[in-house]
């Protein structure tokens, strides 16, 4: 059984200026990936995540 504990700790959750540092684009570029709804984001109230496993599979997508 896994606790919450482990859970919480394998999961990663970026921003849109992480993603904009991992992938070395612009803001724009960034907050463009985001708005197209290709990859899965979370929204809590105004804020935008995108957990680290779905730009990974995001990424293997386009390629």
């Amino acid at each position: 059984m896994v606790t919450l504990c482990k859970i919480q700790s394998s999961i990663k959750v970026l921003s849109r200026k992480d993603i904009q540092r991992l992938l070395r684009i612009s803001d724009q570029e960034a907050e463009d990936i985001i708005n197209s709804k290709s990859l899965p984001t979370i929204t809590i109230g105004s804020t935008v995540r995108i957990l680290e496993d779905d730009l990974y599979h995001w990424l293997k997508q386009r390629n």
